[in-house]
């Protein structure tokens, strides 16, 4: 009788055992840290003026994006840029009147990108 209790109790503990534990899931591990996760977004192209007096006045204009290791490419259909990154600044000579459209390319370190445009007039 002991035996047969013995070997109910061995049984009952395998069938426990068996219940209780887990299959090994698979595991997905994530890790969000600075830059590591972030997605890339050319949020907004604006301009501190939306017309210049040419020959006169500037206009800054800033690219607002998120992302990881960005790069600015900046153009312009007439007139002069002048500086680089996150803000530049567009000038036309006195003879130099009109509308003019600023493009501005951003990159990230994973090769996305996008482009924004916007048109600046330049007047007497």
């Amino acid at each position: 009788m002991k035996v047969n209790n013995f070997f109910i109790l061995i049984c009952f503990g395998i069938l426990i055992c068996s219940f209780g534990c887990d299959k090994d899931e698979e595991q997905t591990n994530y890790y969000i840290g600075p830059g590591l996760e972030e997605d890339f977004e050319f949020i907004e192209l604006k301009s501190s003026k939306d017309s210049i007096r040419a020959g006169v006045e500037s206009a800054a204009i800033t690219a607002i994006a998120k992302g990881v290791e960005l790069t600015y490419q900046w153009s312009a259909s007439g007139g002069i840029l002048f500086g680089s990154g996150t803000e530049v600044g567009f000038y036309t000579s006195v003879c130099t009147q009109g509308a003019f459209t600023i493009n501005c390319r951003v990159t990230d370190k994973r090769g996305y990108s996008d482009q924004k445009s916007i048109v600046i007039v330049s007047h007497p």
